[in-house]
């Protein structure tokens, strides 16, 4: 969330998604913040009067942010994800808890269960308490249930003692005894009484994917622009998520080219990378962190080519969130929260639900066209192109492209399936899917919605 959009959001006052506080303290933030976790996530800013002033919360900050932080997630039970940031707005530091939607209520603080209704938090009744009990006696998501195959022998203890280690050196948990294997691996909800859960062998055994080969991760670089080329690199990454993760971010980055320039009087060359660093790594995780994992032929791919780099995983976009939402502030829905808590521990995501916008800001600072989201039936699609790449518009378009900006009157839509009857000449749907990103990344067109209901719309350049 940008400085912009948090003023924006306290200027629109007191709502079902945002509360302001005086202080940073846990007894005061902790039932709108548990409130937020019943609902649909929310955002709580401290050192905010109840008519938006800004007062700020004095004192040092960034350690109330990770004091509040350690406080909340020892308040409220079951521990949820959340994380809690200081921002400073017109010279007042103003912290921000950033509470995602979350499928584990309901939560409780200080022996009661709070609901959101409008601008108040209140207690729930007996009635709305039942109600949120049979949601939750849903069968359980894929990372909850229980991995039997695992025993402690497929247990990575390095593993264990990293995240104990830089979850206590960000200051994001507090254990009860962290020398504790089982007790630590309680706290983190991937031990349970059956035994491991399917979410702790993903991070914590040895070779998770001798049991769910789902958490493999192919990364394939193309000698050009093209599925069909040539490849340069292709293999495949396992073991423990986290670490899975971490191996193919480096990889991917290590394909990074770098363009090096003299400008004329300079001494000193100007190294110009076609994507930045810190983009690769948050699409990478966004993948790891909110995809499908419960069928076996799910997975994750990453493909890099001459011109953009593309980042496919299983699953879809969550409910209420389409690609057009992923450019702007959003809210963040959580499908792996206890994979999400554990990258979040070890410092893999900075904060949650924000990572999308760092990717869009990322792309436009390096000049390189907007980052894509697609989100189709066999899964969710982002590109992020090259800030190298000739940027398309200055290549002439084929001529089907050609009649189609022709007939298409600005503001108009049509789809794949229609490009390609009416315009096609015989191509496929993938070669006339092509054609039309082609004209979107050239700035004549904008895509909208998602799987069977996507359409490209002409653009007024």
């Amino acid at each position: 969330m940008t400085i912009a959009s948090l003023i924006d959001r306290i200027a629109k006052g007191e709502n079902a998604t945002t509360e302001f506080k005086r202080s940073a303290k846990v007894e005061n933030a902790g039932r709108a913040v548990c409130s937020f976790l019943n609902g649909d996530g929310g955002n709580l800013f401290c050192g905010v009067g109840d008519d938006g002033s800004l007062l700020g919360v004095g004192g040092d900050a960034p350690a109330l942010a990770r004091e509040l932080e350690l406080g909340l997630k020892a308040a409220i039970s079951p521990a949820p994800v959340l994380a809690v940031d200081s921002v400073e707005i017109d010279g007042r530091q103003i912290l921000v808890v950033e509470v995602p939607k979350a499928p584990d209520g309901p939560y409780a603080f200080a022996g009661g269960v709070w609901l959101r209704m409008g601008e108040e938090t209140r207690a729930a009744t007996i009635v709305e308490l039942r109600g949120l009990l049979r949601g939750d006696a849903q069968p359980p998501r894929w990372e909850r249930q229980a991995s039997p195959a695992m025993t402690d022998a497929d247990l990575d203890l390095d593993e264990v003692r990293a995240t104990v280690r830089e979850a206590i050196d960000n200051g994001r948990f507090s254990f009860s005894n962290p020398e504790d294997t089982q007790l630590v691996l309680k706290e983190l909800s991937v031990l349970g009484f059956d035994g491991f859960t399917q979410a702790g062998d993903a991070l914590f055994s040895r070779t998770p994917g001798r049991r769910h080969p789902q958490c493999r991760a192919q990364l394939v670089v193309y000698a050009g622009d093209k599925a069909d080329d040539e490849y340069l690199d292709n293999r495949w990454f396992e073991g423990p998520l986290f670490r899975t993760c971490t191996d193919l971010v480096q990889a991917v980055i290590a394909a990074n080219p770098i363009k090096s320039t003299f400008e004329r009087g300079a001494l000193q060359r100007r190294d110009a990378p076609a994507y930045e660093a810190f983009a690769i790594r948050e699409g990478i995780v966004n993948a790891f962190v909110h995809r499908d994992y419960a069928a076996y032929s799910g997975g994750l791919k990453v493909s890099v080519y001459r011109d953009r780099i593309e980042i496919w995983n299983s699953g879809s976009l969550p409910e209420g969130l389409t690609p057009s939402d992923l450019r702007r502030d959003h809210g963040s829905i959580l499908v792996n929260p206890d994979i999400v808590q554990i990258f979040y521990l070890r410092g893999l995501m900075e904060r949650v639900g924000r990572g999308t916008e760092y990717i869009v800001r990322a792309s436009k600072r390096l000049g390189a066209p907007p980052p894509q989201w697609r989100d189709q039936a066999s899964g969710v699609t982002l590109t992020i192109h090259s800030a190298h790449a000739q940027r398309p518009g200055r290549t002439s378009p084929n001529s089907r492209q050609a009649a189609l900006l022709a007939a298409l009157g600005i503001g108009e839509a049509i789809s794949v399936r229609d490009y390609v009857a009416q315009f096609g000449m015989g191509i496929t749907d993938r070669q006339g899917r092509r054609d039309l990103d082609d004209l979107v990344r050239s700035a004549d067109l904008i895509v909208e919605g998602a799987g069977p209901a996507t359409v490209y719309r002409r653009k007024n350049r």
